[in-house]
Order: structure tokens, then C-alpha cells, then sequence
């Protein structure tokens, strides 16, 4: 286990502990020293535990329902087996949880701890040897004193000043060693008068600094990352391309910064055309799960493009990537290969209409399914309107047919189908939204989904254009174990490269032609090189089936190092290696939840990121992903790089 020191706000948070001995009574003192909300169940219990004050108590057995509206879980049982079970039930339902005795199904530990004043300092081996972190703990009482801890209060007070008038973060922490180094030389804490001149005189140092690199008078301020020469390509590129860019967010007009070319990709790393190395979280929008540029599938695609790079004619390849898709994907029985992911959806939607004899399609605000005319809108004033386009060029009696419900929302959907009975020919939904963050469904909402569409003759589509490969190899409908009548899938099933798949039951998929009538073509469908590059990346997927469990592991390392640092300040949405970071307190559930979030800060917070080498969505409406190329030092990184935004801003 490898662990991330951080400190979490314990106070009111509500905390179950299994136990009621001397090792569970240990662990509630500290717990209850920090204001925890403290539950205990056990059959029996010490009586010092009946003793303490605000502690809650069950006397029986532990069962699941306990874990409900849990934060933190401690099993403190003398059953080492019960432990590991609660442990497991906890990761399950992603609740921290310490398991005495077993390091191993730990999310968190309780590390030896000294407490003076403001100041908390902690002490741990990873749960490797306790008695190592109580003698360092010891040994630092020497030095944890009082006047740290006033000197400590006191940087609290000027902090506010330091962060207006020193703009770079490492001279900012210069300032705080002066002045801590003063205090340990004096034996007397800096008054604040005396810290304020300590602001004047470094600035005034600093003032005359200007840094240049290779002879290039460049001024490199706050910590920014040099983007000279992509400021140049993006004013070239403006001049022949719309906006200066081939898709949108790639423009970063929401975050107000100039957009980073990229010039090379290696694992989890990208360079843009200034040579700034970049960790990278967007990894081509969820295409890159080995990361970038993996040998196997680099090496398959080299070979590839010696044979030729298109044919517009049947390969064999075309029906090994089919065989493997229907293998990962047990629904997709047939499927019908495209370019895109916006052709894919697209086509399954066509393909609905044609095997139900219905128009009608209901979406969900918030869930994108690609720029087709028809789903390319938003619902109006109301969940039960027929939608208005969302995009000039595209005519109103192009989205007459398409509904819009509520995400999460059983109702919406129910009143539509009461509305439009025998008219509507599909639901279709991100299983997991990605497209306004990441959105998870509440419990129940996708088995809801399949009932009422089997129940009126609907078809139901998951669009896995982003979870398909990525939440398991059978996508988001085997994690949920919900199964739909159609599925689109993109990005990872082409490993990297431009590619699309659209299907489902043979019956339904007969309709397209040339067997059905549902009529559907593309010069680039089963391009080699594409149908190469996915052949070799399901491969590698299949060969490791550990590898979603690795993925989800390293990314709740990020969920939880951004939630207890912000404090409160965001909701962070995870689910394997999906992330979202959203800028509100408040839970984020649906289309309406999401934005509410402070866009704004979300900006700041992207910035500071991209200065310090972390390179994520430019926008507060998009995922992060985590690939199987970043290190336990990429997470750590990104992890402390989050940790300092949040306590500098």
C-alpha cells in the first residue's frame, strides 16, 4: 500500500465504528477529539465507551444497512475476517475505511499524531511499523511548541497579504520560512507589524527579477508554463481554421488561456510545441486508457500502414475487431463499424426508428450524444417540451421528434411516456454522463429505464462513446449489469484512432442494410489502420483483467485528496477512472446541479493546474481520465498540486 499523507475535516462527519473493545475505544477518543459524529455498533461494548459523551451507540450485530450515511468506517472487531468484510462492503460503496490489523483493505489510517494549539502534526509508516511513528512522534514534541504554534497563528492573520501582494507560490513560501526561521532565532513569535515589514523588504528584493531562458526575453510570472510558440500556432491556425482549433473545447475559451499544441505523447505525458511537459488527465477525451503512444499498438499500426492505409472494401481484420466487440459487449451481437462517435449514434438512432416504425427519441439535458442534427438540442422552459435546436443551421422540424427528460429524474421520463404513448422509439442515455461532468445514475434510475422501454416497446441505447472499455471491458452495462437494446461505442475501441461502432441483437441489427432497410454507408468504415489499432488495445484489455480495479484505485486517490483539501468547497463525482471536479457544495446529480458550479474558480483551479504541469479539461462540463501509464508519482503529484491550490486559494 503506498498512502498520501493529508489532513481531513473530521468535524461533524459521520463515523461508524464496528467494535467495542479496547482497540475501538482508541480509535472513537481520537475520532471524538476531533469533533467526529461517532456511531458504535457491537454486541457488547466497554463500559469506558458508554461513558464518552456524543458517541451513539447499537448494541447488535453488524449488517450493510449500517453503513448507510456513513463517511468514515473503522472495523475494530477482534474477528480479522469481519474486518476484511466490512472493508470490502466499504470499497464497494467507495467509503474510507480502516481496518485494524489489516493493512491491506485500508483506505486510510490513524497515524501518531501531536496536537499543539492550531498546529497537527502526524506521524506513520504506512501502517508498517506503528512503534517507528510513535518514536518519531516522541522525538518531535521537542520541537512541536508552543511558539510554533502562536507563530502559526499568527501567518494565519497576514496570510490574506501574502497572497495579494507576492504572486508566485514559491516566494510566498519563502516569506513563511523567514519568518518562522525568525521566530525559532528570537524565542518569541513576529509581531504583526514585524512580519509586514518582513512582505515589504522581500518584495522589494524581488521586484527587479526578470527571468529569461535560451537569450529569449521572455517575463515567466506566477508560475506560468512558457506558451510562446503556441500562442503563434493559434494565431495561424485562426486565420484558416474556425476558431482557430477543429473542435471546440479545445480552444480554452472558458478557462481565458491560450490552447497548448501538442506536438508528441509518450505514457502519460504529452509536450507541447514550447516543450513544456505536461502529466496529462484528458488523454485524447478518454481514447488513451494505456496512454499515449503504447509500443504494442504503435508497432501493430507501423505494420499496418505498410499494407496499405485504405481500401473501402472487407478486410479480415474487420471481423476480428466484430468478434471481439461481441465477446466484450455480450449485447452487441452484430455491430456495424463508422468513423465516429457522433456517426455511430447517429446511426443507432436511425436504426431504432426503422425497427420500432416510431420517430420519437427522448435524451436527457446534460448528456451529449455527438453533433447530429437531431440530437443536437436542450430541453426549453420545461422537462415534458419537445426540445429546440441547439445550434444555428439546424431547422426546428429537425428536433420536433426529440424529448427531453430530466437525468435521474423517473418522473420526467414516466410523464413522457404518458404523453406520447406508442410513439416513442428509443431512450437514449449516457449510462454514466460524461458530457456535463461526470454524472453517475442513482440507484435504480438504469434498471428503471430498462423496464419502462420493455414495457412500451422502446428501445433502450447506452450511449458508451466514453464508458464503453473504460468502466469495464463490457462498459458501463456490465458494471450496472443493466443490459440495453442497442449500444454506441467510440474513442477506446479505435485504441487512439478515429473509429465508431454502432449494435446490438441480430434482429434489431438486420434492419440496416445491405440486409434491412435502414440504410447506412461510409468510405473510412473498418479503415485498417483504425480497425488495427482497436484489435491490439481490446487485446491487451482482455489479457489484463486487473486492470479496472487499478484504474479505480489510483483515481480515488485523486477523489479523496481534492475532497479533503477543499474542504468543502466542491463535490468531486468518481467512478473508476472517470473523475469531475465540480465547484459547489452542493451534491451534483443531474444537468441543473452541475450548473450551479462556480465556472469561474473551476477556470483559476484549471490555470494553476496547467502552470504546474497537470494538464486537464479546460472545461468544468468534461471529465478526467486516468490512464494505466500514470505512476503512483503522476497521482501523487496531481494530488499535491491540488492540495496547494486549494490552500493558497
Amino acid at each position: 500500500m503506498s498512502y498520501f499523507p493529508m489532513f481531513i475535516e473530521l468535524n461533524g462527519r459521520r463515523c461508524l465504528v464496528v467494535g467495542g473493545g479496547g482497540i475501538a475505544l482508541h480509535k472513537i477518543r481520537v475520532l471524538k477529539e476531533f469533533g467526529a459524529d461517532v456511531l458504535v455498533v457491537s454486541p457488547t461494548v466497554l463500559p469506558e465507551i458508554l461513558e464518552l459523551k456524543g458517541v451513539s451507540y447499537r448494541r447488535k450485530s453488524f449488517d450493510r444497512s449500517d453503513l448507510a450515511g456513513q463517511e468514515l468506517v473503522v472495523a475494530a472487531t477482534d474477528d480479522a475476517e469481519q474486518n476484511r468484510r466490512i472493508s470490502e462492503l466499504c470499497r464497494e460503496k467507495h467509503i474510507p475505511v480502516n481496518a485494524v490489523d489489516q493493512i491491506k483493505d485500508c483506505s486510510f489510517i490513524f497515524p501518531a499524531y501531536l496536537k499543539e494549539g492550531e498546529v497537527v502534526a502526524a506521524f506513520s509508516s504506512g501502517g508498517q511499523s506503528p512503534a517507528t511513528a510513535q518514536y518519531l512522534k516522541e522525538a518531535m514534541r521537542q520541537v512541536l511548541t508552543p511558539l510554533l504554534s502562536e507563530t502559526a497563528d499568527r501567518l494565519g492573520k497576514i496570510r490574506p497579504r501574502v497572497r495579494e501582494e507576492i504572486g508566485r507560490q514559491s516566494d510566498r513560501k519563502e516569506v513563511y520560512r523567514r519568518i518562522l526561521r525568525r521566530a525559532l532565532e528570537s524565542g518569541e513569535p513576529p509581531s504583526e507589524d514585524e512580519m509586514a515589514r518582513m512582505i515589504a523588504s522581500y518584495q522589494k528584493q524581488d521586484s527587479s527579477r526578470v527571468l529569461s531562458e535560451q537569450g529569449n526575453n521572455r517575463i515567466k510570472q506566477s508560475g506560468d508554463r512558457m506558451d510562446v510558440k503556441s500562442r503563434e500556432l493559434f494565431e495561424a491556425a485562426k486565420r484558416h481554421i474556425p476558431g482557430g482549433v477543429n473542435s471546440p473545447v479545445r480552444a480554452f475559451q472558458n478557462a481565458g488561456r491560450t490552447p497548448r499544441f501538442i506536438v508528441s505523447g509518450n505514457g502519460s505525458r504529452i509536450t507541447d510545441a514550447d516543450g513544456n511537459e505536461m502529466i496529462d488527465y484528458v488523454c485524447s477525451w478518454g481514447a488513451g486508457i494505456f496512454g499515449h503512444a503504447p509500443k504494442r499498438v504503435v508497432e501493430k499500426v507501423q505494420a499496418a500502414c505498410g499494407r496499405g492505409l485504405t481500401f473501402g472494401a472487407p478486410t479480415e481484420h474487420e471481423v476480428v475487431l466484430a468478434e471481439l466487440i461481441a465477446e466484450s459487449v455480450p449485447s452487441m451481437e452484430v455491430s456495424r463499424l463508422v468513423s465516429s462517435g457522433t456517426e455511430a449514434v447517429m446511426s443507432a438512432v436511425r436504426t431504432a426508428r426503422g425497427y420500432t416504425g416510431r420517430d420519437k427519441i427522448v435524451k436527457f439535458q446534460g448528456c451529449y450524444h455527438g453533433h447530429s442534427d437531431g440530437l443536437l438540442v436542450k430541453a426549453g422552459s420545461a422537462a415534458l417540451t419537445t426540445s429546440v435546436p441547439d445550434s444555428a443551421g439546424v431547422p426546428w422540424d429537425y428536433t420536433r421528434h426529440t424529448l427531453i427528460a430530466q437525468y435521474n429524474d423517473k418522473d420526467s421520463v414516466e410523464e413522457l411516456f404518458v404523453l406520447y404513448p406508442n410513439e416513442i422509439a428509443a431512450v437514449i442515455v449516457e449510462p454514466v454522463a460524461a458530457n456535463m461532468g461526470v454524472v453517475l445514475p442513482e440507484p435504480g434510475f438504469l434498471e428503471f429505464l430498462r423496464e419502462i422501454t420493455k414495457r412500451s416497446g422502446a428501445l433502450l441505447i447506452f450511449d458508451e462513446v466514453i464508458t464503453g472499455f473504460r468502466l469495464a471491458r463490457g462498459g458501463a452495462q456490465e458494471y450496472y449489469g443493466v443490459t440495453p437494446d442497442l449500444t454506441t461505442l467510440g474513442k477506446i475501441v479505435g485504441g487512439g484512432m478515429p473509429i465508431g461502432a454502432y449494435g446490438g441483437r441480430r434482429e434489431i441489427m438486420e434492419m440496416v442494410s445491405p440486409v434491412g432497410p435502414v440504410y447506412q454507408a461510409g468510405t473510412l468504415s473498418g479503415n485498417p489502420i483504425a480497425v488495427t489499432a482497436g484489435i491490439e488495445t481490446l487485446t491487451m484489455l482482455k489479457e489484463d483483467p486487473g486492470i479496472y480495479q487499478r484504474l479505480s484505485d489510483q483515481t480515488e486517490k485523486i477523489k479523496h485528496a481534492v475532497t479533503d483539501a477543499a474542504g468543502g468547497q466542491v463535490c468531486v463525482n468518481q467512478i473508476g477512472s472517470l473523475l469531475s471536479v465540480f465547484f459547489t457544495s452542493a451534491r451534483v446529480t443531474d444537468y441543473k446541479s452541475a450548473a450551479a458550479s462556480d465556472t469561474v474558480r473551476y477556470a483559476d483551479c484549471f490555470g494553476y493546474l496547467l502552470d504546474h504541469g497537470i494538464y486537464t479539461a479546460p472545461s468544468q462540463f468534461e471529465a478526467m481520465f486516468v490512464s494505466d501509464a500514470h505512476s503512483q508519482e503522476d497521482i501523487a503529484c496531481i494530488c499535491r498540486v491540488f492540495s496547494e491550490y486549494f490552500l493558497e486559494n
